[in-house]
């Protein structure tokens, strides 16, 4: 055997253990990888639909998750209000799915009946990190392909124990009188430890809500550049798309009391473009997010850079 042939022999093993050992660190446990991280973050996060990188977004167990993660400051939801005046967890009019619905194939919740199961499109990410030459990645597996998980009422949320915000974000579809009330029957007695906070895209219809029921809170959606006109309403809470964010609307938010949400941080991009428009202000705002772990861990990693 030549010396060529032996160098390729070489090589070719050689590539062969490095492809092999980086795909086996890519599927390392992620609560390995931060085992020792305190999840005392100073930031508040806020799990969007759920934990719903991991679970079916407005599911019992996405919610439960939610609640549960160290990295969670609280749970956001979507509501919306069936034919049958039922409030159902489901950010979407039509989902796909199954059950007393003479077995159609997608349902349109408005007007049938909500007690159906939901088969989710989305993604799952879940138990494995990737960090390379300083940039962290998440590449979780797809575990919700074949999940169904029952539609569940907004009572069945509020039963939850925990100290934590519940974000219920509206729904409302040219029914919000009916909706408003339906909410306030629910909640106007409502004695659990979850601080509950209703918000909207809907400015009128949250406006008269707000009107009518002054003792909850009320966080008003702004998902255009059009609607930064309503940081000077009356609302004193507001969710921010994060393209529209900047720190001269943060500073001035705060200097008149009002606190801002963003949505959705969802990728190493989206929180290193966040952190680059605003800067340290990252730590006067709430963060929603399908990953509150990968924020936490995000924050915490650039935390301790600094501290070097």
């Amino acid at each position: 055997m030549n010396l060529k042939i032996k160098k390729l022999i070489f090589l070719s093993g050689f590539t062969g253990v490095t492809i092999s050992s980086i795909f086996s660190f890519r599927r390392v446990s992620f609560e390995k990888n931060i085992e020792n991280h305190s999840y005392e973050s100073d930031l508040n996060i806020i799990s969007h639909r759920g934990f719903s990188s991991i679970e079916i977004e407005n599911s019992e167990k996405a919610i439960e998750k939610g609640f549960e993660s160290k990295c969670s400051d609280g749970v956001e939801v979507d509501v919306r209000l069936t034919k049958d005046d039922y409030i159902i967890l489901s950010h979407n009019k039509v989902v796909k799915g199954i059950g007393n619905v003479e077995e159609k194939k997608f349902v349109d919740i408005k007007n049938k009946k909500y007690a159906i199961e939901k088969e989710s499109k989305l993604k799952c990410y879940f138990d494995t990190l990737l960090d390379i030459d300083g940039k962290l990645e998440f590449d979780r597996n797809n575990l919700l392909s074949n999940k169904k998980e029952k539609m569940i009422s907004i009572n069945r949320v509020i039963d939850n124990d925990y100290n934590k915000t519940l974000l219920i974000d509206i729904k409302f579809n040219n029914n919000s009188d009916k909706f408003i009330n339906k909410l306030n029957n629910i909640f106007k007695d409502y004695e659990g430890n979850l601080d509950i906070v209703f918000q909207s895209t809907d400015y009128d219809s949250l406006t008269k809500m707000k009107e009518l029921y002054p003792n909850y809170k009320y966080q008003l959606i702004i998902k255009d550049e059009k609607d930064l006109k309503y940081l000077d309403s009356d609302f004193n809470m507001f969710g921010i798309r994060k393209n529209l964010i900047n720190k001269e609307i943060i500073e001035t938010a705060s200097n008149k009391g009002k606190s801002i949400s963003i949505w959705t941080i969802n990728s190493y991009d989206d929180y290193n473009e966040l952190y680059k428009n605003i800067g340290e202000y990252i730590q006067n705002i709430t963060i929603i997010t399908d990953y509150p772990d990968e924020i936490c861990y995000l924050y915490d990693k650039s935390k301790k850079k600094k501290l070097k």
